[in-house]
């Protein structure tokens, strides 16, 4: 942005400039933007002397993350819920629950990894992805699949900067549940995903989990 302006004199009102900028789909977790203003100007009426002034303003990338998981299905409808506590699914020995973790990004550049720890007595059998929002670009994720812990890494994620809504990556887990629970038991599983910054993930603000 260049404004000129030919003859201003001591008298006339100060100029104010005001404008709007956005955040390119480059921008990371943390990233600092400077933004360097310069003020160049000489004394009338023959330019005898050169003068001037700049100023700086800096914005950092603010990003957010939200994780939400949910139990879509099991294999065995007839299993129900109503032996022990009906807010909670039941499972019989070798049947499989699927779970759901669904991730809200920030518009920007990140790198995504979801993890989900299955507890005592759930065997992972399946992990895939179940959605990608339209505006994201992301590549096929790597899967590890470590005993009861499983990551999914989909390295850098693009969420194009078009301010609407859908912003979300969901994979999907099957699990089973093997003979080795009492009746009752309960299964706590626990989901977490990190965002960071590809670049510099060590930035203040450049890591969410």
């Amino acid at each position: 942005i260049r404004v000129e302006i030919p003859v201003l004199l001591p008298a006339a009102a100060p100029v104010v400039i005001t404008y709007r900028a956005a955040f390119a789909d480059a921008i990371e977790p943390g990233q600092v933007v400077p933004n360097q203003a310069t003020l160049d100007y000489a004394s009338a009426p023959n330019l005898g002397r050169d003068l001037g002034d700049d100023a700086e303003a800096s914005v950092r990338g603010e990003f957010g993350l939200a994780l939400t998981k949910e139990i879509i299905g099991t294999s065995l409808p007839e299993t129900g819920s109503g032996y022990f506590d009906p807010a909670l699914p039941d499972l019989a020995a070798g049947e499989t629950v699927t779970y759901r973790v669904t991730a809200t990004l920030s518009e920007g550049t990140q790198r995504l990894v979801i993890t989900d720890t299955l507890p005592p007595g759930l065997v992972a059998e399946q992990v895939r992805v179940a959605s990608v929002g339209t505006g994201i670009s992301a590549g096929a994720p790597v899967i590890i699949i470590d005993g009861s812990r499983i990551t999914v890494d989909f390295g850098t994620v693009v969420n194009t900067g078009d301010n609407t809504a859908g912003d979300q990556i969901a994979i999907e887990v099957v699990a089973r549940l093997n003979a080795t629970q009492p009746a009752g038991a309960v299964l706590v599983n626990n989901a977490e995903a990190a965002v960071t910054a590809p670049t510099d993930p060590s930035a203040p603000g450049g890591t969410l989990i």
